[in-house]
């Protein structure tokens, strides 16, 4: 992390590390053997045989208890049509319950699905019932998904199997839990902003930095057990205790830049310098491991919003990098089988696989921070000649073409030290007897015009208590683009390919134009190689 910092501390807001999605399966072990059952249903209830009427009455019994609860709390409990993405169907009920600051259960849907569960078997040549016994199958059945917004971990979902072994899946997200706790810290006074699963402000990093420590396998255990409690199935004469597992997990260390336009152009550069430059030795390094080569891969592609996403992949673990919200930067690692990091799933090592994803992170913050050392496309050429609004009043956008606005920066640039501080009068004066201009070729009202345009694009401040100006910082640096590179790059590149190019076999004795003909050089051989590559194979090297 140190090169990243080096370079990029002081365009940075704050940054923060979180977990972000975790996806838990939920398993009774007493009934992960199908033996387990059958001496259940045999010698604690006293069935004398085993058959599919019997275990139909069991989910029978949940189903009732679940549409009693519905019912009870006025809940919907309806079945999800396909195609349907179940978070965007329940998003306005979870809204309204945020808003109203309550918790429990907001929503129950029913979806049917593919999962493990158990069926009735007789041994070969055996008519009679009494020898029957369960045995593991897979079938599509019915699953209850449960949208609880927790006073604790936030909006989570627990999906619960109606069919024995009643397998669970526990959704929970860390930026849900961080908000809350920043929730419960504050009271109604708003400390932070957030949109989605990001923090884009937040006043006090500290209370962030203490949410994220206290986010434990303990408390995520006893808030689930809280729930299942409430919603979960039940059995006669067993009380049902839930051991956890990680299925998949996300960490991510996120960084909130000052200003948007910064991130812009140099994070899609760093997204193709990525994939051009990290091999698999590197993506080795990252992990910490010796993989074959086969289990690493690397692709480039587009999100929803537009922005560039990288991923490399190592294994069933990945990590990425992602923008979003303009000013947003993303790491993420995402593990989808634990073991693929030396890790067990259990969740108590919840702890384990944070240590292993922040030194994940660090290596590969580094490898990107060289990444991000680097030239990126920024053309405020078009970024100046948009208009730009101050107040209720639209004011032009400035344009390279335009002979008043180049005069005006040229007068300004040359003449900022000894003018330093000037009247408008005065620079019109200048641009005057500089440039030959007839006085009614350039009024007063169009020099107060020009000196407005360039205020509203922030080229030109006003002192305070005063009718002087003075170019900023930032202005000198566009007139020195819109002047020095326009005459001294632009116009001769432009010259010598629509208009005449001079001859290289004559011998010059200025040290710029022999630049410019090397330019020159390099241009003619990028306009030979594309006129004699076909388009697809042009894309395919650039890819």
């Amino acid at each position: 992390m140190e090169k990243f910092y080096k370079l990029f501390l002081n365009k940075l807001k704050f940054s923060y590390d979180s977990f972000d999605r975790i996806v838990l399966n939920g398993y009774i072990m007493s009934f992960h053997k199908a033996n387990n059952l059958t001496y259940y249903f045999k010698f604690i209830l006293g069935h004398l045989y085993i058959n599919q009427k019997l275990l139909f009455s069991v989910t029978e019994n949940y189903n009732k208890a679940i549409t009693a609860f519905a019912l009870k709390h006025q809940l919907s409990c309806e079945w999800v049509e396909k195609g349907v993405r179940k978070e965007d169907f329940v998003e306005k009920y979870r809204s309204r319950f945020e808003k109203k600051d309550q918790f429990g259960v907001y929503y129950i849907l029913r979806s049917k699905e593919n999962e493990s569960t158990l069926r009735v078997a007789r041994p070969n040549r055996k008519d009679c019932d009494e020898d029957n016994y369960l045995a593991k199958t897979r079938k599509p059945f019915g699953h209850y998904y449960f949208y609880i917004h927790d006073q604790i971990l936030g909006n989570m979902c627990i999906r619960v199997a109606s069919y024995l072994p009643f397998k669970i899946t526990v959704y929970l997200n860390g930026h849900s839990y961080i908000e809350r706790y920043l929730k419960n810290k504050a009271g109604k006074k708003s400390i932070y902003k957030k949109r989605d699963n990001a923090f884009l402000n937040i006043r006090d990093i500290g209370t962030m930095l203490k949410a994220k420590e206290g986010f434990t396998a303990d408390l995520i255990s006893a808030r689930v057990n809280h729930w299942l409690d409430i919603i979960g199935p039940k059995l006669e004469k067993y009380p049902l205790c839930y051991n956890y597992f990680i299925d998949q997990i996300e960490y991510c260390r996120n960084f909130i830049f000052k200003s948007h336009s910064y991130l812009s152009g140099l994070f899609k550069r760093s997204c193709e310098l990525s994939l051009q430059l990290i091999s698999t030795d590197s993506i080795r390094q990252i992990f910490a491991s010796k993989a074959k080569e086969e289990d690493i891969t690397k692709r480039l592609n587009h999100v929803e919003e537009g922005y560039y996403v990288f991923k490399a992949f190592f294994k069933r673990c990945s990590i990425k990098q992602y923008r979003k919200f303009s000013n947003f930067l993303r790491y993420e690692v995402t593990c989808n089988h634990l073991p693929d990091m030396k890790l067990k799933k259990a969740l108590d090592h919840l702890p384990e696989f944070k240590q292993k994803a922040e030194e994940v992170l660090d290596r590969y913050s580094e490898t990107e921070a060289v990444m991000m050392n680097c030239h990126a496309d920024a053309d405020y050429f078009i970024k100046h000649s948009r208009p730009v609004m101050v107040g209720q009043t639209k004011i032009s956008g400035i344009h390279v073409y335009q002979p008043r606005i180049n005069r005006m920066l040229e007068v300004l640039l040359h003449d900022n030290r000894s003018i330093g501080q000037w009247k408008s009068m005065e620079v019109r004066q200048k641009i005057l007897s500089s440039f030959a201009v007839n006085e009614k070729q350039y009024s007063r009202n169009q020099v107060i015009y020009d000196i407005r345009k360039l205020r509203a694009h922030g080229l030109v401040e006003k002192l305070h208590r005063s009718n002087r100006y003075r170019l900023t910082a930032y202005g000198v640096k566009v007139s020195l683009a819109f002047t020095l590179m326009r005459k001294r790059l632009y116009g001769p590149l432009h010259y010598s390919l629509f208009e005449n190019q001079p001859d290289h076999s004559i011998a010059t004795g200025s040290k710029l134009e022999r630049m410019y003909r090397r330019l020159d050089c390099s241009i003619n051989e990028i306009l030979d190689y594309l006129a004699a590559c076909p388009a697809t194979d042009v894309g395919r090297q650039a890819a």
